[in-house]
C-alpha cells in the first residue's frame, strides 16, 4: 500500500466518523452528564399554583400566562394555558423530570404576563395552531399591554407554600 492510498483511506475514515463524533458531542451537551438527582434543590420545593383568569368577568379561554421571577437569580418562570373555563395549572420545567414532578412554582414573587392572540379576523387561534404559526398568519395580541407585555404588566403574585389543595391565584381582567 502507497503513501498516498494510506491518507485518501484516512481521510475517508475522518469523512466518516466526524458526524458520530458531533452527534455524540451534541448529545452529551443536551443529555449532560448527570441524572435527575443533580437537580438544583430549589427545583424540588415547587408550590402547586393554579387559579382562574377571566376578561371582564367572563372566564378567558386559550390564554397563555407566565410568572416570571422577581429578585431570583437561578429561577425559571412557571408556565401555564387557560382551558375553557380560564382555569390554569402552572408548570416549571425542568430538565430531567416527568410533567407531573414539574408542576408548580417555586416559592418567590413574580411578575405575571398574560397573552392571548387573536386572528386578524377576530377568531381564537385554535389548539392544532401553534402560536408562531399564528403569528405568521397575521394574528395579533387581544389583550392590553398592561397585562400582556413584560415591560407593562401590572400583574403580580406572591408564591408562598401553600395547604395540601394548592395555591390558587385569580387574575380578573379588564378591558374594553
Amino acid at each position: 500500500m502507497n503513501i498516498e492510498s494510506h491518507f485518501k483511506k484516512l481521510n475517508l475514515f475522518f469523512h466518516m466518523m466526524l458526524p458520530v463524533s458531533c452527534s455524540l458531542v451534541l448529545l452529551g451537551t443536551l443529555y449532560g452528564c448527570g441524572g435527575a438527582a443533580e437537580v438544583p434543590e430549589v427545583y424540588s420545593n415547587l408550590v402547586a399554583t393554579s387559579g382562574t383568569v377571566t376578561l371582564n368577568g367572563k372566564p378567558l379561554q386559550g390564554a397563555a400566562i407566565t410568572f416570571i421571577p422577581v429578585g431570583h437569580d437561578a429561577v425559571r418562570r412557571a408556565y401555564g394555558k387557560t382551558d375553557a373555563t380560564g382555569r390554569y395549572e402552572l408548570m416549571t420545567p425542568v430538565r430531567g423530570r416527568s410533567i407531573d414532578e414539574s408542576k408548580g412554582a417555586i416559592p418567590g414573587k413574580y411578575q405575571v404576563m398574560i397573552n392571548k392572540l387573536r386572528m386578524p379576523d377576530g377568531s381564537d387561534v385554535t389548539d392544532d395552531v401553534t402560536d408562531a404559526d399564528a403569528m405568521e398568519k397575521g394574528a395579533i395580541e387581544a389583550l392590553p399591554a398592561i397585562y400582556s407585555d413584560p415591560e407593562k404588566t401590572r400583574l403580580t403574585a406572591d408564591v408562598s407554600k401553600a395547604g395540601e389543595q394548592g395555591l390558587e391565584i385569580n387574575f380578573d381582567l379588564k378591558a374594553k
